[in-house]
This record gives C-alpha cells, structure tokens and sequence, in this order.
C-alpha cells in the first residue's frame, strides 16, 4: 500500500507471543512494534509511522483486547507468507490479522480490531 519501513504491529500479545513475532520480525527484516493499549484510539496509519501520532486522540481507556492482534505494514506477498509459514511452524497462534490498506489506515486499532472480530466470529460460526 504504502512504501517505507516494514513493520509489524501487535496488540495484546503475550510474552511468549510477542516474543515468537519478534524473533520472525527480526527474520524478516521488518521493525516489530507493541501498540501500548493507550495508545488504541490511534489511527494504524499513525502507529504504522504513515502519520504523524496526532497528539489531540483521547487515550484508550477502555478494556483490553480479547485476542491478540497483528498488523503488517509494507510486507511483500512473500514476505507475509513467510511470516505465517514460520508461525506455524513455531505454533504460534494469532487469531487477528490484518494488512495496512487505503481503506483501513485510516481507521483506529479499536475500529481495525472490532472488525477483525466481527469477520472472526462471522467466520467461526459458519465453520460449525
């Protein structure tokens, strides 16, 4: 979508978790950020470094994720099957996923986050 720096955000991630994406970020070459949950009300283009952190966003006081969430900005096709081969392989699970697109970076990580699970649940559901 956008060029730049390869970046691979994460949300609500455990130690183990956050630790396993960091060792693939590294792999990758890609920067591996953890969104603090204050900062959730951010668009992705800004915790993605598109934007500029407007500092006039209300700070996320609301509850935590209840999934862990990945955000990958500026991985090739390639790259990003690489990144799930390796998690796989690592047994890593992360139930969200996304790509910074037009149409999301505009988005909070709250709005990206709702919508990933509504897509989650939708798809969950028809699995039964």
């Amino acid at each position: 979508m956008v060029t730049g720096m390869k970046k691979i955000l994460i949300a609500n991630c455990n130690c183990e978790i956050r630790k396993k994406i960091e060792d693939i970020s590294n792999r990758l070459g890609a920067d591996c950020i953890v969104i603090p949950k204050n900062m959730y009300n951010h668009t992705v283009a800004e915790l993605a470094g598109i934007k500029v952190l407007n500092s006039m966003v209300t700070e996320y006081n609301g509850n935590e994720f209840s999934m862990e969430m990945v955000v990958f900005s500026n991985l090739s096709d390639k790259e990003l099957d690489l990144f799930l081969d390796l998690c796989r392989k690592s047994q890593t699970q992360i139930r969200l996923k996304a790509v910074v697109t037009k149409d999301n970076s505009g988005w909070s990580l709250v709005d990206l986050y709702n919508e990933l699970m509504r897509e989650y649940l939708f798809y969950k559901m028809r699995a039964r």
